[in-house]
């Protein structure tokens, strides 16, 4: 029986997503995507050895964009010595936004973290974006779906305009524009949350009042994510990274072709959940009832209820299940009885370790 299944490993409030998958447990193919903080960098290198030990490999290794939150621990993988070199690594860097258009004057320094990556990687040297001719991974230079190692990918982000946006932003920072050095700056909503920490859990969780819509993301980082439908075996699995929701319900439009909806068996959802990154036009393209939150809430309170209410309320009609990769006073909220019964969905949590959880797709 063909296997494909996504582990979401300890990422604190990040993303690092091992994606297996072959015709038996034998010989797997793995993607990993991704390297939450610094701080799961030993979950990581443990899964790493994991697979060493079975004579498997890396067949591709994503960083989907340059926030810390998904970048630090693929520092460390590259700082401390991995296990496993990735045969393919697809990574948007200063360098690849580079090859978009010349603009003069415009040197390659780039931000501070995601700057040292690439030095890194060019020690390493990990072949960066082979498969786009060393350029930009975005949806203008594979259009149509592909193969790749096994799977078959449908890119739905980045485009041209989110990375020449996140490149504006990037030359800013090298001119001491932005947020004081920190290399990024956040989005309007985050910077507003920021001095006042994660807002509070409403009281009652009220799913039709909560999913009205708002809380767009204008994070040019996250517009920069790459994005993906991943299919093995006629199984898909939406891999969102943070990507906004105009290019995902794009992709899933064009994806859908004559289709009213794409069926999609697993969907990681964006930005860990987050209210701006989940619309109802955008769960009107899909077909898919089950969803994987990669997240421990400990910066802006994410999941945001109003994504939940989002997918339970406008989500494909059916029972619903939510995969919740840490318990948190963001997550557990939902696993109330009474509203599992109402809204015909079901929760699941990690048996063991906070933060690890593995879905068979």
């Amino acid at each position: 029986m063909s296997i494909l299944r996504l582990t979401m490993l300890p990422a604190n409030e990040g993303d690092c997503l091992l994606l297996d998958y072959g015709e038996t447990e034998d010989h797997l193919r793995h993607v990993l995507i991704d390297g939450g903080r610094k701080a799961s960098w030993r979950h990581l290198e443990a899964a790493l050895h994991a697979v060493a030990a079975r004579g498997e490999a890396i067949d591709l290794m994503v960083l989907s964009h340059i926030d810390s939150d998904h970048l630090d621990g693929l520092i460390a993988m590259a700082e401390k010595g991995s296990p496993l070199a990735p045969k393919a690594v697809w990574y948007n860097g200063f360098d690849q936004l580079a090859r978009l258009t010349p603009l003069d004057g415009f040197a390659p320094l780039g931000f501070k973290g995601a700057d040292q990556y690439s030095l890194l990687l060019d020690a390493l040297g990990w072949p960066v974006n082979a498969d786009f001719n060393r350029g930009p991974v975005m949806i203008e230079a594979r259009p149509e779906p592909f193969t790749f190692a096994g799977l078959t990918l449908t890119l739905i982000s980045p485009d041209r305009g989110k990375l020449e946006a996140l490149r504006r932003e990037w030359e800013k920072w090298r001119e001491g524009q932005d947020d004081g050095g920190t290399g990024l700056s956040p989005s309007p909503a985050e910077a507003a949350l920021a001095p006042l920490g994660k807002r509070e859990m409403p009281a009652v969780l009220d799913v039709e009042a909560l999913s009205a819509p708002g809380g767009d993301d204008s994070s040019e980082a996250n517009g920069s994510s790459i994005a993906m439908i991943a299919e093995y075996a006629g199984k898909r699995v939406l891999l969102a990274a943070d990507a906004h929701a105009d290019l995902i319900e794009a992709g899933l439009a064009k994806a859908a072709g004559e289709n009213a909806r794409v069926a999609i068996d697993l969907f990681k959802l964006s930005h860990h959940g987050s209210r701006g990154n989940l619309t109802e036009a955008l769960l009107a393209r899909l077909d898919c009832r089950r969803f994987a939150i990669s997240t421990n809430g400990s910066r802006f309170g994410h999941p945001d209820p109003e994504c939940i209410a989002r997918l339970l309320r406008f989500g494909t009609p059916g029972p619903k299940t939510l995969y919740f990769n840490y318990a948190t006073d963001r997550t557990t909220p939902w696993d109330d009885p009474a509203l599992k019964a109402q809204w015909d969905y079901t929760c699941v949590f990690p048996d063991t370790a906070p933060g690890g959880l593995v879905i068979d797709v």
